[in-house]
């Protein structure tokens, strides 16, 4: 199986579902596994090149997946019956709404084209809403909890295509949004330092508490691109991992209110934090120090525990931790170590014959990925 590059493993209702193939070549296959026993359920060719982001997706009983067209113009979603691989429809997209932009809550496929904002069934591709945002400048760009955030700040109800409020300038920073509780949390243009966090009530847009978030302009096409919110955000508690305005240590707001709940002990200089600081997992952070990954709770920020490698990749309640050795010059290979995020004992120990492993996914007692060869793994833990 080739590694198309990519989110490349959803689990879902017992299955496998992988994406092999690549995004330059007419390659892309979906293949399906019974994730008990490994034992192959399905495979379709799609006869094209992966889209370059988002490939695919399960919702509700049916895997979606995006390809381009041959002359880049724009592409094809194709839609399968998750359990039997059964081609329930295809369709073509512009360039303009190509994504596979889910809203959970509802489970319809958002697309925007034309200034219209676009509710799809993904079982039967029919459409359930169609909204005019005026402008396709107004397209759909962020979904977050109910919402589906377009430009121009205006807010979208993702059930039923509703426009719920507008507020003139409001446009997220990085096209990334957060539900928590009844607030959205987002990235703005700050006040005292270049980039704020923001928490606004989702059903009005009013802001409802601002915090200095970091000191320099992102690069988005650098490896201090905006960090995925959901990584900061255990529960209720947002955290602060980055020097900005006043603050010289890692911090914890209640998400709700603003307030601060707890600092880090030690200075990010001393804690030898970079820019993208934190991976967020079950009920707590974990912060690559320059000792090694350190796990803190969410909601005192106590030690969970320590690891010495360097790589950590989160999924659920558990935490991959992987390193590559050498030992001659054509011989590589990743030691990979599973422990519980909570308490941080290790629960598989495992080598493999690749220096790269593809974003791991859970389900149950069961943790799956890609080495870098494009060998699919099944750990059962």
């Amino acid at each position: 199986m080739v590694n198309s590059g990519g989110p490349d493993v959803a689990l879902a209702d017992g299955r496998c579902h992988v994406a092999a193939g690549h995004y330059y070549k007419e390659t892309a296959a979906l293949h399906t596994f019974d994730l008990a026993t490994g034992r192959r359920l399905w495979r379709a060719s799609l006869n094209a090149a992966w889209a370059r982001e988002a490939r695919f997706t399960v919702i509700g009983g049916t895997v979606l997946a995006l390809t381009q067209d041959p002359d880049h113009q724009g592409g094809q979603v194709h839609a399968f019956d998750a359990a039997t691989g059964e081609r329930r429809w295809r369709r073509p997209v512009s360039t303009s709404a190509m994504g596979l932009e889910v809203h959970r809550p509802s489970g319809l496929l958002i697309s925007g084209e034309d200034g219209l904002v676009i509710g799809t069934d993904p079982r039967t591709g029919h459409r359930r809403w169609v909204t005019d945002v005026s402008s396709p400048y107004d397209a759909p760009r962020v979904l977050a909890g109910d919402l589906i955030l377009c430009g121009r700040g205006t807010a979208v109800l993702g059930r039923t295509g509703k426009k719920l409020w507008t507020r003139s300038g409001f446009q997220p920073q990085g096209d990334l949004a957060h539900p928590l509780g009844e607030g959205l949390l987002c990235y703005e243009a700050g006040r005292t330092a270049p980039v704020d966090l923001v928490c606004r009530a989702a059903a009005t847009g009013e802001v409802r508490w601002r915090s200095p978030f970091r000191n320099t302009e992102p690069d988005p096409l650098g490896t201090d691109a905006f960090q995925p919110l959901d990584e900061l955000v255990p529960g209720t508690t947002v955290f602060l991992p980055l020097a900005a305005g006043s603050r010289r240590k890692p911090t914890a707001l209640n998400g709700l209110t603003g307030e601060q709940t707890w600092t880090y002990g030690s200075t990010y200089e001393e804690v030898g934090l970079k820019e993208r600081a934190t991976t967020g997992v079950a009920g707590g952070f974990v912060l690559p120090t320059g000792s090694g990954p350190l796990c803190l709770a969410a909601d005192d920020g106590t030690r969970r525990w320590r690891a010495d490698t360097r790589r950590v990749q989160t999924t659920g309640a558990y935490a991959l931790l992987s390193g590559t050795g050498q030992a001659r010059v054509f011989q590589h290979w990743t030691s990979v170590r599973i422990v519980g995020a909570g308490h941080g004992r290790t629960l598989w120990t495992g080598q493999f014959d690749s220096t790269a492993m593809g974003e791991p996914a859970a389900s149950g007692d069961s943790v799956v990925f890609l080495d870098g060869s494009g060998t699919l793994w099944a750990i059962r833990v």
